[in-house]
């Protein structure tokens, strides 16, 4: 495969940067922001013009969609703003790829299901049971609509990137000083570390695959179970973490309770899926190193 231009729409964010490091290994990766801070180029994908002249200016052979709003919370308050950026920027995305025809990733999310089964496959009928799940999933109807495209719907990201505010940073932040931290016991999710994410979207772009995706970790456990382990992986006190339930607090949006995504078919395509504990090793000798 020879080297491809990718462009990577919301290259700042929290999986955008793990994504752009490792395509930037084989690729020359053009990565977007609104801000345009740190190199990377304008594109407010909310503006139909803005997309038009950064891909017909810079004819991307891949297009790979991460701009979201993934504050849960944030998209059921503003659900205005959620709407411009999954769907009105996806559409605009979309449009502006039809006539160049660029490989089209989208990246969704397993909040598309309702959290009442679990363990989803491809297959799984979706059923988002708030805003941001609601958005995400008309985005990828949208997608649907370029030859070729392919869906990634990932779970609970995590690493220690620089800024991260994900569970892992707050996490060992509090269990570092000693304080007691509070993790759900029925949010079961499948956490997903994302240079390995990173590094499966690269062996995607590769491989050519099409349709729907579920690249996340390889384990199905609640976040408390994943609290305990982080406090075993990282030699912390495992009585500082302490079992809850989402029904004692106030949430701004409701969640699905059991989001365990199946990742059979993943496997069957040669991508690398790794447990959770694996995936804390791994971040554990970055750490150090």
């Amino acid at each position: 495969m020879g080297k491809k231009v990718i462009a990577v729409i919301g290259a700042g964010g929290f999986i955008g940067k793990a994504v752009s490091r490792e395509l930037g290994k084989s690729h020359e990766v053009i990565g977007t922001s609104v801000h345009n801070p740190e190199g990377r180029f304008h594109c407010d994908i909310t503006k139909k013009g803005s997309v038009k002249d950064f891909i017909s200016g810079h004819k991307p052979d891949v297009v790979i969609h991460l701009a979201a709003l993934t504050d849960v919370d944030l998209c059921e308050r503003d659900k205005a703003r959620a709407r411009r950026i999954h769907v009105d920027g996806t559409r605009n995305l979309v449009d502006a790829c039809k006539s160049l025809a660029p490989r089209f990733v989208y990246f969704s999310t397993d909040f598309v299901f309702d959290g009442r089964k679990g363990n989803y496959s491809e297959a799984d009928a979706t059923n988002p049971i708030n805003n941001y799940g609601k958005t995400k999933l008309e985005g990828e109807k949208l997608a649907e609509a370029l030859p070729g495209h392919l869906i990634v719907r990932t779970s609970t990201p995590y690493s220690l990137g620089p800024g991260s505010k994900k569970f892992l940073g707050i996490l060992l932040e509090k269990l570092s000083r000693g304080e007691k931290a509070t993790a759900f016991a029925d949010f079961i999710r499948s956490p997903t570390l994302i240079e390995n994410l990173a590094e499966n979207v690269g062996a995607l772009v590769s491989n050519g695959h099409s349709g729907v995706l579920h690249v996340t970790g390889d384990s199905q456990l609640s976040m408390y179970d994943a609290a305990l382990q982080v406090a075993d992986v990282f030699g912390f006190d495992p009585s500082l973490v302490q079992k809850t339930t989402s029904s004692s607090v106030s949430l701004g949006a409701p969640r699905p309770l059991d989001t365990g995504m199946n990742v059979s078919l993943a496997r069957k395509l040669g991508l690398n899926i790794i447990s959770f504990r694996e995936g804390l090793l791994k971040v554990k000798k970055q750490a150090r190193g």
